[in-house]
């Protein structure tokens, strides 16, 4: 505000941040009219699952942050959804989230639902929030794991310190709990299978670094570790984190059909996973539904 001259004290205008401020003094400082900047349509290829009249479910890539904010303008999906779509919801007052229901990490693939009504969008919203839809994961984190099904019932809230990340030890948190199937242990990491019943924002980062196993990629709450130079080249190929959403299910809010969504493990797994000696993997995303975790 100072470098452009938006601040005045005592009639004269302030061009230096060190000036000290005496008391009786008056300041006065000019806010600028805030300009709403238009998200712009881009023509980015989407891997679209599904469409109709009303959504879409998306398998976003690894890399791609979801919507634009004051960093990065373009290239996010709501750009190239923008391109795609005649019509979003915006039933958000954030110009810069037409559609968007849910999110996935910019590091992080998966599927992901996309309203193009506010209807659609209400009533999705609410089944998040109802929790009546299920979401999937397939993970490789650091370490190997005991426990072949467990519960991380851990409430989470923005870190006190690093105002960007979130954390178990913040004073307001919100409750968030995480099911774990362990699929297999390997040279340095475990195969997991995971549900979310709530969507907190870095849930699964957080819980899993909680326990002493973050994610395999994880720069923020993981540890660096050194691994051997074959393992080292393998998740720098990842270009992103071990993580893949690769199940959902809701009830379509218009046809009251429930719809089911799963992709494969992505191909940017295969050079670790070859690695580490993984042959095959069975993910089963209702196996929770038959336990009492």
């Amino acid at each position: 505000m100072i470098k452009n001259e938006n601040v005045i004290i005592e009639n004269r205008i302030i061009k230096t941040p060190s000036y000290k401020v005496k008391e009786s003094e008056e300041v006065k400082i000019l806010i600028p009219e805030i300009k709403e900047e238009k998200v712009v349509s881009e023509n980015i290829p989407l891997k679209i699952i599904y469409e109709d009249d009303y959504l879409l479910v998306i398998e976003k890539e690894a890399g791609i942050q979801v919507h634009p904010d004051e960093k990065v303008k373009r290239g996010t999906l709501v750009n190239a959804l923008l391109w795609h779509c005649k019509r979003l919801s915006d039933i958000t007052s954030d110009i810069e989230r037409p559609g968007i229901i849910h999110r996935l990490d910019k590091d992080t693939s998966g599927l992901l639902i996309v309203a193009k009504d506010n209807y659609v969008h209400k009533e999705i919203a609410n089944q998040f929030k109802n929790r009546t839809v299920k979401k999937a994961y397939f993970a490789i984190v650091k370490g190997n794991i005991g426990k072949n099904f467990f519960k991380i019932d851990r409430p989470i809230g923005r870190d006190p310190i690093v105002r960007t990340k979130m954390s178990i030890r913040s004073k307001k948190t919100r409750e968030a709990i995480t099911l774990v199937q362990l699929l297999g242990n390997y040279s340095f990491f475990s195969l997991l299978n995971i549900r979310i019943l709530t969507g907190r924002t870095h849930q699964i980062r957080v819980h899993l670094s909680s326990i002493g196993h973050p994610i395999v990629g994880d720069r923020i709450y993981g540890r660096s570790k050194r691994y051997p130079e074959g393992i080292k080249k393998a998740i720098e190929h990842l270009k992103g984190l071990a993580l893949h959403s690769y199940y959902i299910s809701f009830i379509h809010p218009i046809t009251e059909e429930k719809m089911e969504f799963r992709t494969e493990i992505p191909e940017r797994f295969d050079y670790l996973l070859n690695i580490i000696g993984v042959k095959e993997i069975t993910l089963e995303p209702l196996v929770f539904d038959k336990l009492n975790l």
